[in-house]
């Protein structure tokens, strides 16, 4: 018997309307019919099934049934060999059509206009088909994905091909969503994770940014990047700053340094919003990829959605994060949250894939962003899953856990030799983030903010289970947890097979956690009100199964001790097994820890903003006093008194701007003193070049207070290495000796302790000449006139002498003597009348000298008018300045030898040019008329 294909329309417990036949259709959807009867007559129909209990279970798993798209809860489209109608699974037909290929049925209620659409086929050689009917391109060969550009009258013809899967229209145009480096680690506890593990920096992984070129030339990503043909040929400031947050070196200051600063960084394009092939990742190693762009609000599982989640699943060990979007104060116009204000506005139908992680942004202690977009997904998933810390966007957030990202998986990777799964990375930063508001996940935070120490704790402590269960099987699992535990929370992620294009519900197998206590009571997951409803979508989570989610969570506040049974059910996998990651952790009962400073940090924290001290606390209700003590002195100095505990945060408003120094700081809880380490107090150092002679270059600062010592460092290959260890405020270098432009100077203390050191400066584009960065005259009617001079350093200087030029020769106008300032005025106060040149020279404590000229200016109080040049060329110009007079403007005139007007110009300003151009040459007369004034004179024009 000959196997001949068909379409079912599948539905378990529920009825599709879209699948039928209806009343009351379109002329299109008439003429699909009528495609539909031809298709039949070659041996293929589409049907509607209904299945029920566990046969229809059985028939879903049936391998030789294909599943198309999902349409309901429980409804299918399912392509199935012809022979298997003959009710083996107990099954009712009814007739359907092909509407299920198209995302939306709107597409043909449409006016019949020329509209992009994006196609899915099951084979490439559908290309000659397509071209019948519009402009066809190839967007990815390997997927098979095609936009086709086509009047809207033609969709019904299109969708009855048998090789066209899937009909949608989704933007390929992405923009990035923010555009200022936002740089602060603290809030998100990263600077904690650089204190402690200096070591564990990311220099054993390879991150890739998607979307136009960053610049590898940067200093804080210099020799650790990677340009590949895969690369945009345009390069994106953007770009540049989110590869500065993955992965800065800090080479330009303490904020220009990254998450993970000697991660390798890879570029990739964002053209068509797609992820790239399995080999880049593979050929080089990418574990994780940042995406910091959106499109639009596109609330539906698309060909970009499902193109993410299978690439994850070919590449388990790779890990995409995204933005949420900038777009949180809109609304969603298609789907089932249309209409809803402020919710359902993710940017991108690729975000709407399951196995990336979707981060949000919030403020410096945790409170929500209003620009930050908001879940759910399309199907009621929880999305951002996580959030951080930005100002500025959710690019930077997201950027900044992808760095966090790189770190847990190399030290995951050195520990047990082998690549984390994405599903193990996603899991510790959700279990280990920083629920905000109400107990469990929201649709605004997701899980909460990312806590890098705490993820790391967990991975450290090994309280992970990586495992997998059957179907209709239960993993089980037995959890210890001891007296005096808190805060217990449990996280299951597991890498979901992708969906299907315009699936109604996103989720492919259903596993199920639950936590069973020592005395039987049971735990289930926090779920989320999923109503189309502003108020029901702002309702905190409560217990209950969820099968929505590829991510499930259950807490405590206050366990028992004892031991938990933790039970994983594969009762609704489609496959035959899941693999899955557990994570899980608690805390102790009336601890407290520092998070912000650690003894690598400085007050403030990029020597500018205020900045907040950041504890974990489990005292409850209870209140502590913030101290701060100098070292060196025994009196500790109050900073607050009855803080509360449970905020976690406190910003340290009165810091004295003059104080710099060693510092600890303590907070006193009852009778118990928690000290933070030794950490420092300073502001930026302020660096220059004070000359740059070719051959020689001085760089000067400051004196900074308790500084002995001064590192200058300049810029190697990748990072900055240290130059030279000076005790005074500048260095002298050779200028051919120099390795690189770069430079950077950091104060130290007698006791090695280092302070917030310079902006790294390229000493080529100071403005610093050879000790004279400028000189220029400056003329005061009935004063004289002032010299101003601003010199680069007075390093060296013996004398400055300023003199003024009378004929060839110079005469004296004043001098100072081992001068202190760098800036200098002097005035002239007999200039010439008319012209005034004057020079200036310094003279150096080692017989040489250096002399610059000033750019002529005049000066007239005597004469009321000067011209020049006299004689000049019929080929140029003749200049006039002119007093300031009391009437009206003075009018110039120009006769020839017989008395004839030549040229009439007005003096609008007391220096004009008046062209003399193709005047003959010869003696002429001129006049300037200033109302009842004139003057005389003559001109010789050559």
């Amino acid at each position: 018997m000959i196997k001949v294909p068909v379409y079912l329309v599948l539905t378990l417990l529920c009825f599709y309307a879209e699948g039928q036949i209806v009343s009351g259709e379109s002329r299109r959807e008439k003429n699909l019919e009528e495609t539909v009867s031809k298709s039949e007559k070659q041996g293929l129909s589409t049907l509607e099934v209904t299945l029920r209990g566990q046969q229809g279970k059985d028939y879903l798993r049936d391998t030789s049934n294909q599943i198309l798209r999902r349409t309901g809860q429980n409804s299918y489209i399912i392509r199935q060999q012809k022979e298997q109608k003959n009710n083996l699974y107990g099954i009712s037909e009814v007739e359907a059509n092909n509407l299920w290929k198209l995302q939306f049925r709107d597409y043909l209620t449409m006016p019949d206009d020329w509209v992009t659409y994006v196609i899915k086929s099951s084979s490439i050689d559908i290309l000659p088909f397509l071209e019948n009917f519009g402009n066809v391109e190839i967007i990815d060969r390997s997927r098979k994905l095609f936009t086709l550009k086509t009047l809207n009258r033609h969709l019904p013809e299109i969708v009855q091909n048998r090789e066209v899967l899937f009909v949608s229209r989704e933007s390929l145009e992405p923009v990035t969503e923010s555009r200022v480096i936002d740089l602060n680690l603290n809030p998100n506890r990263v600077n904690k994770l650089h204190n402690f593990f200096p070591l564990l920096n990311g220099s054993g992984t390879t991150l890739s940014i998607q979307e136009d070129r960053f610049d590898p030339t940067d200093i804080d990503l210099i020799g650790r990047t990677h340009i590949s043909d895969k690369s945009s040929l345009e390069m994106s400031q953007h770009a540049t700053e989110m590869a500065t947050i993955v992965g800065g070196a800090g080479n330009s200051f303490i904020t220009g340094r990254g998450v993970s600063p000697a991660v390798q960084l890879s570029s990739s394009g964002f053209n068509n919003v797609l992820p790239q092939s399995d080999l880049y990742y593979q050929k080089r190693g990418i574990s994780v990829q940042n995406h910091s762009y959106g499109t639009s609000i596109e609330s539906f599982y698309g060909l970009q959605a499902e193109a993410f989640d299978q690439n994850a699943v070919r590449n388990p060990t790779l890990l995409h994060v995204l933005s949420s979007g900038n777009q949180g104060s809109l609304t969603a116009h298609v789907g089932l949250y249309a209409g809803v204000n402020g919710f359902s506005n993710i940017t991108g139908n690729f975000k709407m894939a399951k196995n990336t992680l979707i981060v949000g942004a919030v403020d410096t202690v945790g409170h929500r962003l209003e620009f930050s977009s908001r879940g759910p997904a399309y199907d009621g998933r929880i999305k951002p899953e996580v959030v951080s810390y930005s100002m500025y966007g959710s690019s930077n957030a997201a950027a900044l856990v992808s760095g966090t990202v790189s770190l847990l998986q190399e030290q995951f990777s050195n520990a047990y030799g082998y690549q984390p799964t994405s599903a193990l990375i996603k899991a510790l930063l959700i279990n280990g983030a920083d629920d905000f508001g109400e107990v469990g996940p929201d649709h605004v935070t997701g899980f909460g903010g990312i806590n890098a120490w705490k993820s790391m704790q967990s991975l450290l402590s090994g309280n992970f289970v990586s495992s997998s269960v059957t179907q209709d099987e239960i993993s089980t699992f037995e959890l210890f947890i001891p007296e005096n535990a808190i805060n217990l929370k449990i996280t299951l992620v597991w890498i979901d097979p992708p969906a299907h294009p315009g699936d109604a519900i996103a989720l492919i197998n259903d596993l199920d956690l639950e936590l069973i206590d020592p005395e039987g009571a049971i735990y289930r997951p926090w779920v989320l009100n999923t109503a189309p409803d502003s108020l029901a979508l702002s309702l905190p989570a409560v217990r209950g199964a969820d099968h929505l989610n590829n991510i499930e969570q259950i807490s405590l506040s206050t366990p028992q001790a004892g031991t938990y049974t933790l039970n994983i059910n594969g009762e609704g996998l489609l496959t035959p097994s899941q693999s899955f990651e557990v994570v899980y952790d608690w805390d102790t009962l009336n601890t407290f820890e520092w998070d912000y400073p650690t003894g690598s940090d400085n007050f403030p924290y990029n020597g500018e903003t205020t900045t907040y001290f950041r504890w974990q606390s489990t005292f409850g209700s209870k209140t502590g006093t913030l101290e701060y003590q100098m070292v060196g002195q025994s009196e500790w100095q109050m900073i607050e008194e009855d803080l509360t505990l449970e905020n976690g945060h406190f910003r340290w408003s009165s810091l004295p701007d003059d104080l710099t120094g060693m510092a600890r700081a303590r907070m006193s809880i009852d009778e118990a003193q928690y000290e933070t380490e030794v950490f420092t107090i300073s502001r930026r150092l302020n660096a220059s070049v004070g000359f740059n002679c070719g051959d020689s270059l001085m760089l000067q600062w400051p004196m900074q207070d308790l500084s002995t010592q001064y590192r200058v460092s300049t810029l190697g290959e990748s990072h900055l290495e240290l130059l030279s260890v000076v005790t005074d405020t500048f260095l002298l270098l050779n200028g051919e000796n120099l390795t690189s432009n770069h430079f950077s100077i950091q104060p130290v203390s007698s006791t090695g302790d280092t302070y917030l050191p310079s902006y790294t400066f390229d000493y080529t584009i100071q403005g610093a000449g050879c000790f004279l960065s400028s000189f220029f005259q400056e003329v005061v009617l009935e004063e004289g006139i002032y010299l101003n001079l601003t010199l680069s350093t007075t390093y060296g200087v013996k004398k400055i002498v300023f003199e003024r030029r009378i004929g060839d020769n110079f005469e004296r106008v004043g001098e100072l003597v081992h001068p202190e300032s760098t800036s200098i005025r002097l005035l002239d106060p007999q200039p010439r009348q008319g012209h005034n040149e004057h020079r200036v020279t310094l003279h150096f404590q080692n017989g040489q000298s250096l002399s610059q000229t000033a750019s002529n200016t005049y000066y007239l109080t005597e004469k009321p008018i000067l011209i020049f040049p006299n004689p000049l060329s019929n080929t140029s110009f003749l200049n006039v300045y002119t007093r300031a007079f009391d009437s009206a403007a003075p009018v110039f005139h120009l006769y020839d030898r017989g008395g004839a007007l030549i040229l009439r110009h007005t003096l609008l300003t007391s220096q004009e040019s008046v062209p003399i151009i193709g005047v003959r040459s010869g003696l002429y007369f001129y006049r300037i008329e200033a109302g009842n004034q004139s003057f005389n004179g003559k001109l010789i024009i050559q």
